[in-house]
């Protein structure tokens, strides 16, 4: 492990912790995380003709749980009364 790696860790965390908050202050959060997958699916399937679809359900996979990650949780949201 590079001396740089705990630093970009810290960075990724405090974008999450950062979009987390962005994200809880959405009044309209339902209907964007809808938006977001509908658009990351169609765009997944759309952007390589050539790649088989096995290869295409990994990158959609990636690309929701990496936008997972910046959402507050059902948990969060319910104690903040926004579920």
């Amino acid at each position: 492990m590079t001396s740089t790696t705990p630093r970009i860790i810290r960075a990724r965390e405090a974008y999450i912790q950062q979009a987390k908050a962005k994200a809880m202050e959405d009044p309209n959060l339902h209907q964007t995380i809808k938006d977001t997958i509908v658009t990351t699916v169609a765009d997944n399937c759309e952007w390589d003709t050539h790649q088989h679809y096995r290869e295409i359900l990994d990158d959609i996979i990636r690309d929701l749980q990496q936008y997972a990650d910046t959402l507050p949780t059902a948990d969060e949201l319910l104690a903040q009364n926004k579920l």
